[in-house]
C-alpha cells in the first residue's frame, strides 16, 4: 500500500505555501489518492484573492470550473452523435438559426476590439467544427469585451447577468449590430478557442429536450456534480 511519510507530506506543503505565497496562483488545493483511498491532502490559501477576511479555503471550498466544462459539454455532444442525433458533419444553422449567416472579419482594431471590415462566409458551421474549435467563433471577436480592469478579455456573454435567456438572445449579443455572427476565419480552415462549445451546449439542449444542467445529472455527474450552485453551499465558494 502506498504511503506517505510526515517528512514528504512537510515538503508538498511547504511547496504549496511558497507557490501561493508567491502570488503565482491565489490559492491551491491539491490530493493524492490511491487505490486505498486518499492519501494526502492539503490547501492553502483565501476564497478572495488577498482578503484574508473572506476566509481560508478548505477540502469543502467550492471553486468555479470555467473552461474545464468543455470537456463536460463536449462528451455530451458526442453523445448525441452516438444517439444518432446529429452527425459531425451537420450544419449546426439547423437547430440554432442564429449561426445561419455568419460572417468572416477581415479588419479588427486589435486596441479596441471593433470590428471594421467583413465578408459572408463561403460555408456553413458544422457541429464537428464546434467541437474542435475550427468554427472560427474565437473569443477575440466579441466586441463589448472589458479591454482592461479585472475583467480584461472576458466576454459580455459571460459578464452579463444570466437569467435564464435562451441561445438565440447569446448569440445577438455576439453579433452585435454585424449581419451575422463574427468568425475568426472561414469555417474548417483554422483553430480558434472560443464560444463553439457554449453552442455545443445550446445544441444539447434542443436536441435533448432537457436543461444542460439536466442532462448532465442524468447522463454524465455523480452527485454533488452541477452548474448553478444551491443557496446553502454560497459560503463555500472561493
Amino acid at each position: 500500500m502506498a504511503s506517505f511519510s510526515p517528512a514528504q507530506k512537510a515538503r508538498f506543503q511547504d511547496l504549496i505555501n511558497t507557490v501561493v505565497q508567491s502570488k503565482s496562483t491565489p490559492a491551491l488545493s491539491f490530493a493524492i489518492t490511491g487505490v486505498d483511498g486518499p492519501l494526502f491532502s492539503y490547501q492553502y490559501g483565501t476564497k478572495i484573492v488577498g482578503d484574508a477576511a473572506s476566509g481560508a479555503i478548505d477540502e469543502d471550498t467550492i471553486f468555479w470550473w470555467c473552461s474545464q466544462t468543455k470537456l463536460i459539454v463536449s462528451i455530451a455532444g458526442l453523445q448525441m452523435v452516438e444517439q444518432g442525433k446529429i452527425a459531425f458533419d451537420t450544419p449546426v444553422a439547423q437547430i440554432l438559426p442564429g449561426l445561419a449567416h455568419p460572417v468572416v472579419i477581415t479588419e479588427q482594431d486589435n486596441t479596441t476590439r471593433k470590428i471594421l471590415a467583413t465578408t459572408p462566409a463561403q460555408n456553413p458551421i458544422t457541429f464537428g467544427q464546434l467541437l474542435n474549435h475550427t468554427s472560427g467563433l474565437d473569443y477575440s471577436v466579441d466586441t463589448g469585451a472589458a479591454v482592461s480592469g479585472p475583467l480584461v478579455g472576458l466576454s459580455t456573454v459571460y459578464t452579463h447577468k444570466y437569467a435564464g435567456q435562451s441561445a438565440s438572445v447569446f448569440l445577438k449579443m455576439l453579433a452585435g449590430d454585424l449581419p451575422g455572427i463574427p468568425l475568426r476565419f472561414e469555417p474548417g480552415t483554422d483553430f480558434a478557442y472560443g464560444f463553439g462549445t457554449d453552442c455545443v451546449g445550446f445544441i444539447v439542449e434542443r436536441l435533448s429536450g432537457k436543461t444542460l444542467e439536466q442532462y448532465f445529472q442524468d447522463h454524465i455527474f455523480v452527485s454533488e456534480y452541477r452548474f448553478a450552485m444551491p443557496a446553502w453551499q454560497n459560503g463555500t465558494l472561493t
